[in-house]
């Protein structure tokens, strides 16, 4: 063996080299722009813990090191209580409330977006109205409808902006609890329309 043959790395090595960069590549890709799974704890009312499933892909924008903002191409949610498997709930939306109706006890989910083309899409022109949108879970499924009373002066409780949550492959293989989301929105803080569903707030893109 020569010097020469000392100092060229072997065609396996090579090899080796490019599918440990590629491994990488898709890994990154994967982290940044496949859709997120996750399941989390949710407090609907009075204590009333059940699970919901998530599902969320983003359109992305920003670095190619990663996003530096991005707006929810498509979300799903199911729910899962006492009575299993609920219908899922399939929207361009960002999901924020889950709650039951005081009177029937059906499910309601309350959702908003930061689109501008997903509000003048589902709104128009109209800005002075609340930024909500207000799903009821019936027996033929989720159907949208007008906004109602109680659902004003509610705290969020689902989770807001999964995509950003400190070291999300921790929940890959367990449950976000209602503790995670709230020390999430304590040390992140989200816009006051998402922590709090208010009559008084106006959809802005800001």
């Amino acid at each position: 063996m020569n010097a020469q043959t000392l100092k060229t790395p072997s065609a396996v090595g090579r090899l080796l080299k490019w599918l440990l960069v590629l491994i990488l590549c898709a890994a990154a890709l994967a982290y940044f722009f496949l859709p997120l799974q996750w399941t989390e704890e949710v407090e609907v009312v009075g204590g009333e813990l059940i699970h919901v499933k998530g599902k969320q892909s983003f359109r992305t924008f920003g670095e190619i090191a990663g996003p530096s903002s991005m707006f929810i191409k498509d979300a799903r949610l199911t729910i899962v209580d006492r009575n299993g498997r609920q219908p899922m709930w399939h929207q361009q939306l960002n999901p924020l409330l889950l709650l039951r109706d005081p009177v029937t006890r059906e499910y309601i989910l309350v959702a908003t977006t930061d689109s501008s083309e997903i509000w003048i899409k589902k709104m128009g022109s109209v800005t002075d109205v609340p930024p909500y949108f207000q799903f009821r879970l019936g027996a033929d499924g989720w159907r949208e409808e007008p906004l109602s009373d109680f659902i004003f002066g509610k705290r969020t409780n689902l989770l807001l902006n999964p995509y950003w949550l400190d070291f999300k492959h921790k929940y890959l293989f367990s449950v976000v609890s209602v503790a995670d989301k709230q020390a999430w929105l304590n040390k992140n803080g989200v816009h006051r329309s998402l922590y709090d569903v208010k009559r008084e707030y106006r959809w802005s893109r800001d």
